[in-house]
C-alpha cells in the first residue's frame, strides 16, 4: 500500500468518525409545576365538589420556590411554549401526570399585556373531570418572573367549571405555574 493510500485511508476514517462527534447538543427537557386550590365560586351559592382534598399539584410551587418535574420524569408529560411579546410574554403549556392534568392556554401576561386568560385542571378531586375558565369568566395572572423559554406566575380562577352540570362550579385560589426549558 503506497502512502498516499495509507493516508488517504486514514483521513476517511477520521472524517467518518468525526462526523458522530459532531452533532448538535439536544435541547434541554422541559420541565414544569403546577399548585392550585380549589375554593367556592366567586358570586355564587354553589358549594365546589373538587374540595377534598383541595390542594391538586404536580412538583411544587408558590410565590418564593419552585420544584419542577422534567418531561418523562415518573410517566410525566410536560409541554411549554413561553415567547417575548413586548414588555411581557405569551406563554402555553400542559403538565399531566397519572389523572392529574393542567393546561394554559396561550396567555399573553406581562407589563402592556391583559394578564388574563384560560386554564383547565383535572385531578382525582374531580373525578377526573376537566374544569375550565370560560373566556367570559377568565383567570388573572400575575408574571412573578419570565424569559424566552421560562415563566413563573400566580393566578386565581374566580370561576372554572365543566359545563356539563350547574353544580360542577369552582373556584382557583392560590394557583401557581412554573415552566422552563420550553420552546421559544
Amino acid at each position: 500500500m503506497s502512502v498516499s493510500r495509507y493516508l488517504g485511508s486514514g483521513f476517511a476514517l477520521i472524517s467518518v468518525l468525526g462526523l458522530g462527534g459532531c452533532s448538535d447538543p439536544s435541547s434541554p427537557v422541559p420541565q414544569g409545576a403546577f399548585t392550585v386550590t380549589f375554593g367556592n365560586p366567586v358570586g355564587s351559592s354553589v358549594t365546589c365538589p373538587a374540595m377534598q382534598p383541595s390542594l391538586l399539584q404536580v412538583g411544587a410551587v408558590g410565590p418564593a420556590q419552585h420544584a419542577t418535574i422534567s418531561d418523562g420524569d415518573d410517566d410525566a408529560t410536560i409541554e411549554c411554549s413561553v415567547v417575548k411579546k413586548g414588555q411581557g410574554f405569551v406563554a402555553s403549556g400542559s403538565i399531566s401526570k397519572g389523572l392529574t392534568r393542567f393546561r394554559l392556554v396561550p396567555t399573553a401576561v406581562g407589563e402592556g399585556n391583559s394578564n388574563q386568560g384560560r386554564i383547565f385542571v383535572a385531578g382525582a378531586n374531580t373525578a377526573g373531570k376537566s374544569y375550565g375558565a370560560s373566556a367570559e369568566s377568565p383567570c388573572n395572572f400575575q408574571l412573578i418572573e419570565g424569559e424566552e423559554g421560562k415563566i413563573w406566575l400566580s393566578f386565581e380562577c374566580p370561576l372554572i367549571e365543566t359545563g356539563s352540570s350547574e353544580n360542577e362550579k369552582c373556584s382557583l385560589v392560590n394557583g401557581y405555574l412554573f415552566f422552563e426549558n420550553c420552546e421559544s
